[in-house]
């Protein structure tokens, strides 16, 4: 450095200018090399926790301009001939509920699981049995005793009625109660009176002492059918969130590709009026290589702006996919405009608050209880089943007997005369080793440690996906900010060098050098709009989703579920709050031909688009007026 400084008190005071200046950039240049390495040599040591720290310290300090953007307006309008239809998320997602062929199916499962509580419980009810026969026998006679007399053959009709109720008990027990009737007639001597009716009531009931009791063990399947319905339930609430979060994700795709549209739409325009400009000073100081590469650049817009177009009317094809509503049409009878901007206003969060919401409300929390309940209870069955089978069993009859077929006098007969009779016993079963039970309470114990393990699992997965959603909201927001930063740096950057391409003066090649650097920079400034409409709508998508993490996306939609219940069958009703005034203007939607038909007209039309004169022919009198020869292509790539 004292080299330096005397070198440069010697120069300045010789009064040498050109001497001097070559020093200085001399010596800057040297100076700029050093920091340059320094500066390189530092960013390949860094301390990372410092450098986030700075980035969330400039991101806190940035006032980002949050406005609406210039396309909004756009993307709200008619691109089409069709008849435009407004539609809001509100609406849509009511239309959903309503005629989603997925919500359709998933709100099947668990009417169908439902019917089968009533199927278990339906073996406690009572059962009516009737059983009648009639028995005519002829037999010869080996015994004497067997009609007595002369008689070669025993003739014997006989004729018996038994009816009755019985029924399951919820401790176990079997109830049978019933009633007979009989009437008999025969040649034997012996049968006094002639044309007997009798008459038997009967009630019998068999408890169970050990394998079997218990309102728990017999009420046991109830449970289980009771516990499947919910889980199918809770399933069912995930899957209708998951359709909800669709159509939300379809519908915001859909202003994402008709924002697009704009974006391209201007990009268009804007090198349309380049390539209109060059071609207008085409006898000035137009190149032929400058109008070549606006006339390029025009057609690959051209061709980006017919396949954005395409995508706008399969997003709207996407959309109705997903809601199967007839009040939508299809694409050749309206068009689908997004009537909701999106929100730009921050969401607060709490991580800890979050979780919790979450574990109270997600449907998978709540389903792998249920399970874990059901697998305790298969598991208790098991034990219960380890004990012997010992049932008491009780028998009380009274008979009635009266002849001449005096069916009356018999059944009277039953309860005044004479007492009732009765039996008791005891009845025990054990299989020696009693292995089946041992095999099911073993099965019974590793499916409910699996139970809690897929409880823990599910657990751990919701806090995940909530702990993810907060984070991808904070940081959705954050990204958002920068891209708008972005986006104004691009469009600055664009614009400096379209001021500097409009002083177009020197033939040196300048001109063509500014005109590549503003096509360059127009495409940038529409990627940093994609990019940031992607990043606003991203933003979006992350507050329902988070919803949908901590389970109260029905709430925050007013999503009324309901039953009812008609010829003995169950329906589930769904219905939704906050339905704008598009609904009406949907219903009132009717099919309507078109009639104006642009080909029938004359009208050029290159996919729908009003074809102008072709730039392929201003870019061939170009050629021919300034001699230009084109090579062939791959010299190009080379």
């Amino acid at each position: 450095m004292e080299t330096v400084k005397h070198a440069l008190d010697r120069l300045f005071s010789t009064g040498s200018l050109p001497a001097i200046a070559i020093l200085i950039v001399v010596v800057s240049s040297g100076l700029q090399s050093a920091n340059l390495d320094a500066q390189e040599q530092d960013f390949r040591s860094f301390n990372a926790s410092h450098v986030f720290d700075q980035l969330d310290a400039q991101s806190a300090s940035i006032q980002v301009d949050m406005s609406p953007s210039w396309w909004d307006e756009h993307v709200a309008k008619s691109f089409r001939s069709q008849e435009a239809l407004p539609a809001d998320i509100h609406t849509l997602l009511y239309l959903a509920l309503q005629h989603s062929n997925n919500i359709k199916v998933a709100k099947r499962d668990p009417l169908i699981r439902e019917t089968a509580v009533q199927e278990a419980d339906s073996n406690f009810d009572w059962v009516r049995y009737l059983n009648t026969a009639w028995n005519d026998t002829s037999e010869p006679i080996g015994n004497t005793l067997t009609a007595g007399g002369t008689a070669s053959r025993f003739n014997d009709n006989l004729f018996q009625f038994t009816g009755g109720a019985r029924r399951l008990t919820r401790y176990g027990g079997i109830l049978d109660i019933s009633q007979r009737f009989g009437w008999q007639d025969n040649n034997s001597q012996f049968l006094v009176p002639d044309n007997q009716a009798t008459g038997q009531f009967t009630v019998s009931y068999t408890h169970p002492l050990l394998r079997g009791r218990g309102q728990a063990y017999n009420n046991s399947l109830v449970f289980l059918a009771q516990v499947d319905a919910q889980v199918a339930e809770r399933e069912f609430l995930a899957v209708l969130q998951d359709e909800l979060l669709e159509v939300t994700r379809a519908y915001w795709s859909l202003y994402l590709e008709r924002a697009v549209l704009s974006h391209l739409m201007r990009l268009y325009l804007e090198t349309q009026q380049i390539f209109k400009t060059l071609e207008a000073r085409r006898d000035v100081d137009t190149q032929g290589t400058q109008l070549v590469t606006a006339a390029s650049a025009l057609e690959n817009r051209r061709a980006d702006l017919i396949r954005a177009r395409t995508a706008v009317v399969n997003a709207e094809t996407r959309l109705r996919g997903l809601i199967n509503a007839p009040e939508l049409g299809n694409s050749d009878e309206a068009e689908l405009i997004p009537a909701e901007p999106p929100a730009l206003h921050f969401y607060q969060t709490a991580l800890h608050t979050e979780i919790q919401s979450a574990i109270q409300n997600r449907p998978e929390i709540q389903a792998a209880i249920q399970q874990v309940k059901a697998g305790a209870t298969r598991l208790g069955v098991a034990e219960h089943e380890l004990l012997p089978a010992l049932n008491l069993v009780t028998q009380a009859y009274a008979n009635g007997l009266r002849g001449d077929s005096d069916f009356g006098g018999a059944f009277g007969d039953q309860f005044t005369r004479g007492r009732p009779s009765y039996s008791i016993g005891l009845q025990y079963e054990l299989p020696v080793g009693n292995r089946l039970a041992k095999a099911r309470l073993c099965r019974r114990k590793h499916e409910l440690a699996r139970l809690q393990d897929e409880y823990a699992r599910a657990l751990e997965a919701v806090k995940t996906e909530v702990d993810i959603a907060v984070r991808e909201l904070n940081t959705s927001y954050m990204e958002t900010g920068a891209k708008r930063r972005a986006l104004a740096a691009a469009e600055a950057e664009a614009n400096t060098i379209e001021q500097r391409w409009r002083r177009i003066v020197d033939g040196d090649g300048s001109a063509g050098l500014n005109l590549e650097s503003l096509l360059r920079a127009q495409e940038r400034v529409t990627e940093a709009e994609r990019d940031y409409v992607n990043s606003v709508l991203t933003y979006n998508l992350s507050m329902i989703n988070l919803k949908r993490a901590n389970g109260t996306l029905l709430q925050s939609q007013n999503v009324s579920i309901t039953k009812s219940c008609q010829d003995g069958c169950r329906d589930i009703h769904l219905s939704k709050g906050e339905v704008s005034d598009a609904l009406s203007r949907m219903e009132e939607f009717r099919t309507y031909e078109v009639v104006d038909d642009p080909v029938a007209a004359g009208v050029d039309m290159v996919d729908g688009f009003v074809a102008e004169p072709s730039v392929s022919e201003g870019v061939t009198e170009a050629i021919e007026a300034n001699s230009l020869q084109v090579e062939p292509a791959t010299q190009y790539q080379q």
